[in-house]
């Protein structure tokens, strides 16, 4: 590294979108989770949150090659955003929520959430998706409050 500096992997955004990758950012992605969650409590249907973190395995604080593992890293985020954002539905977004990963939301049942992920993977090429990103799922219950669904996702994707 030049001059001392440290890699890291980039986390910021401007409140809008993440700087990286142009997916929203968190606050902006939780004004468009509660407002998709309460239409669902209100039709009396759900929605499903996907979690995706991508492996980091690669990352070794001492390695001589951090640099390139973190800029490989750079590279397959935005990747996976921009493949995934060609491919959302109306209503569906996608957040990047941690500095390994995006919260996607689906408007619909984690079935739905599932079909969507295998046209992400089939986008982004499927042995490269399995090796490298961790999927999950958390389907809203009809009536749940917005603090309920975060609780279970933050869970979900900050668990390793």
């Amino acid at each position: 590294m030049k001059n001392g500096a440290k890699a890291e992997i980039e986390f910021s955004s401007d409140g809008v979108s993440d700087s990286l990758t142009d997916a929203l950012a968190p606050a902006r992605f939780h004004e468009y989770l509660t407002g998709e969650l309460s239409m669902a409590n209100r039709e009396k249907r759900t929605i499903t949150l996907i979690s995706l973190r991508i492996s980091m395995s690669s990352i070794r604080p001492e390695d001589p090659k951090l640099a390139e593992a973190i800029e490989s890293i750079h590279q397959n985020l935005k990747l996976l955003s921009t493949s995934i954002r060609h491919l959302l539905r109306g209503g569906d977004q996608i957040c990047r929520i941690s500095e390994d990963g995006f919260w996607i939301l689906i408007r619909g049942n984690e079935s739905a959430a599932e079909i969507a992920c295998e046209r992400f993977m089939h986008a982004v090429g499927e042995s490269t998706w399995r090796e490298m990103w961790q999927i999950r799922y958390c389907e809203s219950e009809v009536g749940e409050e917005i603090r309920n669904l975060l609780r279970r996702m933050d869970q979900i994707h900050f668990t390793k």
